[in-house]
């Protein structure tokens, strides 16, 4: 009796008294449903506080919604070891994130006299409940392993009862007492909703990203200056250009009074639409691999040619990119360039379906999927002109690693989506194929359709939220000043080691798993490197604003060439099988080295740049002002520039690996190249940058 009222009655009353409470509020009795925020009361610790929280319970519960609504995909992810014990520390983490987020806001309501002014009681017992849940789930992940796979046979199947509107207690019983406290306590939650600041769970601020441009000031005369109807700011976006006349960052009363909103809502459109690039760039790195099994009939070398063709194509639209913003605008180009995603997305979901298509046309849609790597170049030039120097490292570090995340969500996600029909009859039908006896089927076509409405999503956003920065112009000419900068070229041959390793890794490591390891299934493991390498770039760009750029990036270098050495060591040799695990790890950590390398890298150049201006300017005001300009319009471009001459890694790292398998019968020399390349950049490093009296210490 009491498991049925505390699982099948509980839930019930939750929901009842949950729509009741929201219906009263919406109808108008009691105070109206807003998202309005308490940031005008306090917004430095609200902001290190809210944004973590929502970042870390958002990932969580989509987690828990994506389990129930879609058990069986979910099952095939978990399936996998790898996977599974990576999504398991994951959540771990996202929940320990979570809670200390939660404690900060908690205290920030207690410690800050202008917010606690403003707390009830019920601002209070929410926090401790939502504290109690986060440590209670924390608490499960960590005590009760695997609970991924365990909550698809008992959680699930009993929430799914009661959507059925069929209860089922007898799922929730077999819970331990943790996870049914942790249940009970998310309906308690969920019936509060109505009756506390909970409720702005029900609504958005739309109107957020679009706000006026003009700042919002309250006074005892004229009150509060309330935003326009949202159709009229997004009409006004969508028609008239959005330039930001005066732009100076490095004005700190300027960049706090709103230069920081404005730089900061750029920075989050731009990193979904990198994210998006990335992902489609190297979308061939994964679907080679599958080609056979659809029925193409491919050698090792065309496959080797389909994955390295992006590269090659994106390193040289780099090339152009990299100076685009300064003549077109950073808001138009980053429309422009996003919207191209969809000619090779929706090129390769129409071409994998016929096994007769001729190889030519999947080497030029190879070659279009170069456009996902070319906007790098630009996406990060764009970026630069809206940080100050100090937060540039951290800016761009933000920028290009969870662009870099596309790779490996790339690794994820396609792999799922080829394993069901995800788009129904829109994604066409399947290709079956025969392994180990077994039949099997394939939606190879869904690797590039799947991110047709996310590309989609993402060019509207670009158009409607980002902003031309009037001081960035600059013709082709004034930016060609970089090719006679000797600091171009070194910090180029410098990012070509971390960044061009990077990229030209994440395309070859598949192909390579499978040469060297014929019993391995590459795809499952092939997103740990690049995950890694992007989570860790914004840690470079942020030991690089603290410990200085040439000190990180040295030490990345001198690494690279011993976990470089270690995986040599653990391939297959004279008819030894070599050991896959360390290999794998040594291959991982050398990703990860690679993205700390990236962010301190470019740390540098905006660096180099600014001090080589500062010393030729004179003392006065404005020639400082003129070289600050100057190095910001060079340092966007080269920027732009030394991205573009690294991409060439995704091309040339490839095919190292294919030659090297050729001539020689396996890897090892493509390796101890890279080895002698990695060697160089430590010389450049020490001799120009970090070694005591270089030329240009950063």
């Amino acid at each position: 009796m009491t498991d049925t009222v505390l699982y099948g009655a509980v839930p019930y009353t939750a929901v009842v008294l949950a729509l009741t409470g929201l219906g009263f509020r919406l109808a108008g009795f009691g105070p109206p449903v807003t998202a309005r925020s308490s940031m005008l009361l306090e917004s430095r610790v609200l902001y290190w506080g809210a944004l973590p929280w929502h970042v870390a319970i958002l990932s969580v519960l989509a987690a828990h919604l994506l389990a129930s609504l879609a058990p069986g995909a979910w099952g095939r992810l978990l399936g996998d070891p790898v996977r599974l014990q990576a999504l398991e520390v994951l959540g771990l983490a996202l929940g320990a994130w979570a809670f200390a987020s939660a404690v900060v806001l908690l205290v920030r309501r207690l410690v800050f006299p202008r917010v606690r002014a403003a707390t009830g009681a019920m601002d209070v017992v929410v926090l401790l409940l939502l504290l109690a849940q986060v440590g209670l789930g924390v608490y499960v992940a960590f005590t009760l392993r695997w609970g991924s796979v365990w909550y698809l046979h008992t959680a699930v199947p009993w929430l799914r009862s009661l959507v059925g509107l069929a209860p089922d207690p007898s799922f929730a019983t077999l819970l331990p007492t943790p996870v049914k406290l942790h249940a009970l306590l998310a309906f308690a939650l969920l019936a509060l909703v109505p009756y506390s600041r909970l409720v702005h769970v029900v609504t958005f601020p739309f109107r957020f990203p679009f706000r006026p441009r003009a700042a919002q000031v309250w006074t005892a005369a004229s009150g509060v200056d309330l935003p326009r109807p949202v159709a009229a700011v997004l009409r006004e976006r969508a028609l008239e250009p959005q330039v930001l006349h005066e732009w100076n960052p490095e004005v700190a009363a300027a960049w706090q009074r709103r230069g920081r909103a404005i730089a900061t809502r750029n920075l989050w459109i731009s990193i979904p639409a990198l994210f998006l690039s990335f992902a489609v760039w190297m979308v061939w790195s994964v679907v080679v691999v599958r080609l056979p099994d659809a029925g193409f009939r491919l050698s090792t070398g065309q496959l080797f040619w389909l994955a390295a063709l992006p590269g090659l194509s994106g390193a040289t639209l780099r090339v152009f990119y990299s100076f685009a913003v300064p003549v077109l605008g950073g808001r138009l180009w980053t429309t422009l360039t996003t919207a191209s995603l969809l000619v090779p997305a929706v090129g390769i979901g129409v071409a994998v379906q016929d096994p007769r298509t001729p190889y030519p046309v999947l080497l030029a849609l190879a070659l279009l999927a170069g456009l996902g790597g070319g906007n790098f170049a630009s996406s990060m030039a764009n970026i630069s002109f809206f940080f100050p120097k100090a937060l540039k490292g951290t800016a761009l570090g933000l920028n290009a690693g969870l662009g870099n995340l596309g790779v490996s969500a790339m690794q994820v996600v396609v792999p799922l989506a080829i394993s069901a029909g995800v788009l129904g009859a829109l994604g066409g039908a399947p290709q079956l194929f025969v392994r180990d006896g077994v039949e099997h089927r394939m939606w190879l076509q869904n690797a590039g359709f799947v991110w047709v409405p996310l590309v989609l999503a993402s060019t509207a956003a670009a158009w409607l939220g980002m902003d031309d920065v009037a001081s960035a112009k600059a013709s082709f000419r004034d930016q060609a000043v970089i090719f006679r900068r000797k600091h171009t070229w070194l910090v180029s041959w410098l990012y070509l080691g971390t960044f061009g390793s990077f990229i030209g890794f994440s395309a070859a490591l598949p192909l390579l798993v499978k040469s060297a390891f014929p019993g391995v299934d590459p795809i499952r493991y092939a997103f740990l490197g690049p995950l890694l390498g992007a989570l860790f770039r914004p840690a470079g760009g942020w030991l690089a604003d603290r410990l200085g750029g040439a000190r990180v990036t040295l030490a990345s270098f001198a690494l690279m060439i011993a976990l470089t050495l270690a995986a040599i060591a653990f391939l297959p040799y004279g008819g030894a099988p070599g050991r896959f695990g360390p290999f794998l790890a040594s291959f991982v950590l050398l990703f990860l080295l690679t993205g700390v390398g990236n962010g301190s890298t470019y740390r540098m150049i905006p660096v180099i740049f600014a001090t080589q201006h500062a010393r030729a300017a004179d003392g006065s005001p404005a020639g400082q002002d003129r070289a600050q300009r100057a190095a910001a319009k060079e340092s966007a471009a080269a920027i732009g520039f030394a991205s573009a001459f690294a991409a060439y890694g995704a091309f040339f790292v490839p095919k190292a690996f294919g030659t090297s398998l050729a001539v020689a019968g396996g890897p090892v020399p493509a390796l101890l190249g890279f080895v002698a390349y990695y060697a160089t950049c430590i010389a450049v490093t020490i001799w120009f940058y970090a070694r005591p009296r270089a030329e240009m210490p950063c």
